[in-house]
């Protein structure tokens, strides 16, 4: 969360979050990628790995939602491509497959 860090730092500490499964530190995880995803200050690459990892967690509507909200938005190509996988990855989550038809 450190933007004071490296970002490939980051970006590796957000692939290694993918491997977390259902670890008790989830919800914490999931809180915090949501804020890096919404900060528009934050780097494009290292929301683009955040929203990758969140395709490997087990997410709630809420990081649907904000999937939703990178897909409507005007984020950088990637981000918006990371999103569209959690998508993909999680259409067994209420409105995953809604949002994928609206796409």
């Amino acid at each position: 969360m450190d933007t004071h860090e490296e970002d490939l730092i980051r970006i590796e500490a957000w692939r290694a979050l993918g491997m977390a499964g259902s670890s008790a530190l989830l919800g914490e995880i999931l809180h915090a990628a949501a804020q890096l995803v919404r900060d528009s200050e934050e780097d494009e690459d290292v929301q683009n790995y955040v929203l990758q990892t969140l395709a490997l967690l087990p997410v709630t509507e809420a990081e649907i939602q904000l999937a939703q909200e990178v897909l409507e938005g005007n984020a950088y190509i990637l981000v918006r491509g990371a999103a569209f996988v959690m998508f993909v990855a999680h259409q067994q989550v209420n409105g995953a497959a809604s949002a994928l038809e609206s796409l």
